[in-house]
């Protein structure tokens, strides 16, 4: 996955290994070795800096500090019958290993803390895998997220992590977790163990992280810290201690708290623990015996007069004794199993209804804990048949699937097989995406209830036409020299030489991404330090680039960019290189702008236009029906800028949602700079300043001015350059 930072290089993740790319390749390239649905990629090469942590679960520091006794039980609970559980990364995953999940479940542990991303630069490319193998093997799972507060703000970084994680009450899944701890990059940002940032500074960026997870999946995060590193860095705040603390601390009795917390969740104890299942050394976390896990199960609906059965799930506890169940709310026909927590019964015969039923349970150590879920119960449900679709590759598809079963709102579980690639469906049936290739596609949906019985299936055709290949055709120059990219004759690669707009210096960027010159593609070769190619075009992801700004040229398959050696001389070729640089200085020699082109919406058919307006001093951006026109061309810039009309993309200052966007003289003012997350279709950009997104408020028709909005990934927040 690739992300940028403006102005700055950045850690991008491939198959395990880091390497400096785009921001908009950041989703792709992270999720290359993930599970088996998402398109593999083309191996990168191996870690540049400025950020090298991010395959290991924790900073350098405090797996350190946990080191010290070398996998040993703390003194009191070695023998109090604690239930046990992991936490990893993709640093498990190192040289070919794999994670035994089933081995792991064998041996005793109950939970398994899975690094799901960083900052907003980084997804762990094992975590969809790892997520789902170790729910398969019965252990109870989080995603966390690894903070970097002096990258980008907090709303963003919830954002992201939700967007990866995509967490859903099931029974089986923990809330995702904040993990909150020592900078391990404070040498090279020349900052300190609490990025920079004050403790007043620090609370505020926690609160604005808390407050989007909560938004986003209705449950407020697990707090992981350690008392020494939250009392110095958020000084002492109290502010958070309602939520759970996962605590980590290499106390020999028992654990230190941070201030205002009186009891812990979760212990990590140690980072050097033999785990079977695992190689090498392995984090081990203790569940308190003090609390008691209900793990949520979600919206439960059924029809009526059908039978019901729900198991409440209890992390870390024998459910065949020991524990006594008791529920309210439960609707008429349906009761808890006092033994067992199985909810079962007959749904009521006269629908539809709804309410809110509450388990709590309580262990004969006397720790209770509970759980509350929303129930429907619906009548027959109608599906309706989508007609036949059709899109273009390399663009965006929106298409909602709608049953009725007498109920408003989302109260059944749509799935679907045979989509586009690219393309994926919510559980309440909206299919979004972005296709990624041409064909046709036989797409059959599914819904059902939460007993699983099957109520309905429609299938339809997709066809998938291939993407244009015409395009604007204009030089490529190399910000701050007066060289421009230029084909060579007879197919021998490219060259920097002075601009002087002849015709092998006229470059076409064509919808697939693809830079063409005299009818051949420049073709990138997978290999640093190798010169690319301009060979017949093909329409591969080798001929495929994306200009990021702070980073460079860059092929998203592979994450290396198309660099020029200081001091080449004019017959030089042009090789690919890391993207990499020091941080907080741009990549010498890797600065290319491409040719102005559309910047095409999430929402098909629909791009962002410049749309003066009479009562403004400044031009809206809004969305509007893509035509080609150039109020509609944009460039990205090297410097962090999206620029259309000579004028600058603007948040005129604000860091709220809300305000319209706007173009307005560049001045290089923090509220025009722009980070690219996500791609390379797909992509979100962010102002990091304000942490929020440029895009379409939900509630507004198109047409109407683009704002800053939370970086949700739905179509209203995802762009495409091309």
């Amino acid at each position: 996955m690739l992300t940028t930072r403006i102005g700055q290089a950045v850690a991008v993740i491939g198959l395990g290994a880091a390497v400096a790319l785009s921001p908009a390749a950041a989703r792709t390239a992270g999720r290359a070795a993930g599970p088996p649905e998402r398109p593999a990629a083309v191996p990168v090469p191996a870690i540049s800096a400025p950020h090298g942590n991010v395959g290991s679960t924790h900073s350098p520091k405090l797996l350190r500090l946990l080191a010290g006794r070398r996998g040993m039980r703390p003194d009191t609970a070695a023998d109090a019958g604690l239930a046990e559980g992991i936490d990893v990364a993709s640093g498990q995953h190192d040289n070919g290993a794999t994670i035994d999940w089933p081995q792991v479940a064998a041996d005793g542990y109950k939970f398994a803390f899975i690094k799901a991303t960083e900052g907003s630069y980084y997804v762990n490319p094992y975590f969809a895998s790892d997520y789902a193998a170790a729910k398969a093997a019965g252990l109870a799972v989080a995603a966390y997220h690894f903070a970097n507060p002096s990258y980008s703000g907090g709303t963003l970084q919830a954002d992201f992590a939700a967007d990866e994680v995509r967490y859903a009450a099931d029974g089986k899944t923990m809330p995702i977790v904040a993990d909150l701890e020592y900078d391990p990059y404070a040498t090279a940002a020349h900052t300190n163990e609490c990025y920079g940032l004050t403790p007043a500074a620090m609370v505020s960026w926690i609160e604005a992280f808390v407050t989007e997870l909560v938004r986003r999946t209705g449950q407020p995060p697990i707090i992981y810290s350690t008392a020494d590193w939250w009392d110095t860095c958020t000084g002492s705040s109290t502010a958070f201690t309602a939520d759970p603390l996962w605590i980590a601390s290499w106390d020999v009795t028992s654990p230190t708290l941070p201030a205002g917390w009186a009891n812990w969740e979760f212990w990590q104890y140690t980072s050097t623990a033999g785990v079977p299942g695992i190689t090498g050394n392995a984090d081990v976390s203790y569940l308190s015996d003090a609390m008691l896990d209900l793990l949520a199960p979600g919206v439960q609906s059924g029809r009526a007069g059908t039978q019901a059965a729900l198991q409440v799930n209890v992390l870390g506890a024998d459910v065949s004794s020991g524990i006594s169940y008791a529920a309210t709310g439960l609707p008429a026909g349906l009761a808890i199993d006092p033994a067992s927590g199985v909810v079962s019964g007959t749904w009521p015969t006269t629908p539809p209804q709804t309410g809110i039923a509450t388990i709590t349970a309580q262990a004969g150590s006397g720790a209770t804990g509970s759980t509350s879920y929303r129930w429907f119960v619906h009548q027959h449900v109608r599906l309706v048949h989508p007609r036949a679709q059709t899109s273009i590759s390399l663009g965006p598809a929106e298409l909602q699937i709608s049953a009725a079963d007498g109920l408003a709102g989302c109260t059944l579980t749509f799935s679907a097989t045979g989509l586009p690639p690219g393309l994926s469906m919510t559980s309440c049936g909206k299919i979004t995406g972005w296709i990624t290739r041409a064909g046709d596609y036989p797409v059959t949906v599914q819904v059902t209830d939460s007993g699983g019985g099957r109520l309905g299936t429609a299938s339809f055709g997709w066809t998938v036409r291939p993407a244009p290949t015409a395009g604007p055709t204009e030089s490529v120059p190399l910000d701050g020299t007066a060289l421009c990219l230029r084909g060579q004759p007879g197919g021998r690669g490219v060259t920097a030489r002075p601009c002087d707009h002849r015709a092998d210096q006229a470059w076409t960027l064509t919808t697939t991404g693809a830079l063409r010159n005299d009818n051949r593609c420049l073709q990138d070769q997978g290999k640093a330090g190798t010169a690319v190619a301009l060979i017949a075009c093909d329409g591969d992801g080798p001929q495929r680039w994306q200009d990021i700004p702070g980073t460079g040229l860059v092929n998203p398959g592979t994450g290396l960019c198309l660099t020029e050696a200081a001091g080449a001389g004019p017959a030089t070729p042009v090789k690919e290189a890391v993207c990499a640089s020091p941080e907080g200085k741009n990549p010498a020699g890797q600065q290319w702008t491409l040719p102005r082109v559309a910047l095409n919406s999430g929402i098909p058919g629909y791009c962002a236009a410049v749309k003066p307006v009479a009562s403004l001093p400044r031009p809206e951006v809004a969305l509007e029906r893509c035509s080609g026109t150039a109020a509609q061309d944009w460039a990205v810039m090297p410097d962090g800028t999206l620029r259309a009309e000579g004028k600058c993309l603007t948040t005129l200052g604000a860091k709220e949602a809300g305000p319209p966007l706007s173009v307005a003289a560049c001045d290089g003012a923090v509220s025009q700079q722009w980070q690219m997350v996500g791609g390379p279709l797909g992509a979100q950009f962010a102002n990091p300043a304000a942490s929020l997104c440029a895009a379409k408020p939900a509630a507004a028709p198109a047409g109407a001015p683009l704002a800053l909005e939370p970086c949700d990934d739905t179509p209203d927040t995802t762009w495409h350059v091309n």
